[in-house]
């Protein structure tokens, strides 16, 4: 299929929108085409408004505007899914969680418009074409983000390589701290080798698969129910009953907002905590040691953590965790993960009773519905 067969009629709003971008070191012919390809991609995602998996059929459409590497990678990250799914220690794993959608936007929404930005070329002869997509729920005000598309030459077209998802969090206070801008092409990539998923070859050893758990979430400082590239990274650890919480859980808070939301209530749920570290600052550990292991009567093994947060002048504080790793069909697995009373806890808290709390399985049983 010709790309410009496709992009022709879109030639001149593409003019109009990067009029003001043109630089000297790039023909403003070249700019005009990469612009068409990026307004066309998107006014397509729009249409389409894709969710999960996206079809074969609506994917051909999107193959046009795309680079070779890109392509590539693309069947790569969709044949290590389906080896993903024929390993049964992974069976309750959500689509959702892993939604084509995400692509060229960066989250499993839709957006419902987006305008672009700007154009900025690169060193390298590469363009970042920069949108804003503006998305909407309903009971909730609009919002937006922002994507840096990276265009490359291939047989004297510009062609989508890759796709930047802007973080435009306020960091103001220790930008330092700023977690990196990702990219499509590591999402592709988490948790594969290339076709094929490599969750069966952690290690097998509890404290080996602590240690390795506990290093992505100091990388990553994961809210809530990870999804997209953090869910690839974090879900080869956890069990089948884990899984099915989860589930539970995101059935749950769908239900909650169906029947209860409102944009000026505060939605419940784990939203602000870190669920394999704690709430609050918890949820942002900056080190961590795993201390010791511990078998237990049930089979279980218990892998004890202990938690570093510190951000100068103020002092650091330390937490205590453990991870309980249980085998299934001859793997350990994440079965749970106990935050540990300590002077500052009172209590002894539980993952598994964060996330059934308010819940009776995948239904809302929390406070009452205002008619």
């Amino acid at each position: 299929m010709n790309v410009l067969r496709i992009l022709l009629p879109l030639s001149i709003a593409a003019a109009l929108v990067f009029g003001q971008s043109a630089s000297k070191n790039v023909p403003s012919d070249q700019l005009k085409q990469s612009a068409t390809v990026v307004l066309s991609l998107y006014q397509k995602l729009v249409a389409h408004q894709p969710s999960g998996t996206v079809k074969d059929a609506e994917m051909k459409d999107y193959l046009p505007y795309l680079s070779e590497g890109l392509r590539h990678k693309i069947d790569l990250s969709r044949a290590c899914l389906a080896d993903w799914k024929q390993q049964s220690l992974y069976s309750q794993v959500k689509e959702g969680m892993n939604s084509d959608a995400m692509f060229f936007i960066g989250i499993g929404n839709s957006p419902i418009s987006f305008r672009i930005e700007k154009t900025i070329p690169q060193k390298d002869g590469s363009l970042r074409i920069y949108v804003r997509l503006t998305f909407k729920l309903p009971k909730y005000p609009p919002w937006s983000q922002r994507v840096a598309v990276v265009m490359i030459q291939e047989s004297g077209l510009f062609l989508v390589d890759d796709v930047i998802y802007i973080n435009d969090s306020n960091w103001d206070d220790h930008p330092k701290d700023k977690p990196a801008d990702r990219r499509l092409s590591g999402y592709l990539s988490a948790g594969c080798d290339g076709a094929h998923w490599i969750g069966s070859r952690l290690p097998n050893e509890p404290t080996a698969l602590a240690q390795g758990l506990n290093q992505q979430v100091v990388a990553r400082h994961p809210l809530d129910i990870p999804s997209g590239e953090d869910w690839k990274v974090f879900a080869p650890y956890l069990g089948k009953t884990m899984m099915k919480r989860i589930d539970d859980y995101s059935a749950c808070m769908e239900d909650q907002d169906r029947r209860f939301g409102a944009p000026d209530l505060k939605p419940p749920g784990l939203i602000e905590d870190g669920i394999f570290s704690g709430s609050n600052e918890e949820a942002d550990p900056r080190s961590f040691r795993v201390e010791r292991s511990e078998q237990r009567k049930d089979g279980s093994v218990r892998v004890y953590v202990r938690f570093r947060w510190e951000v100068p002048p103020e002092k650091p504080s330390f937490w205590r965790v453990a991870d309980v790793f249980l085998q299934e069909d001859g793997r350990y697995l994440l079965e749970d993960v106990i935050f540990l009373k300590d002077e500052y806890h009172p209590e002894e808290a539980r993952l598994s009773k964060w996330l059934a709390e308010d819940c009776d399985g995948p239904r809302w049983v929390g406070y009452p519905i205002k008619k």
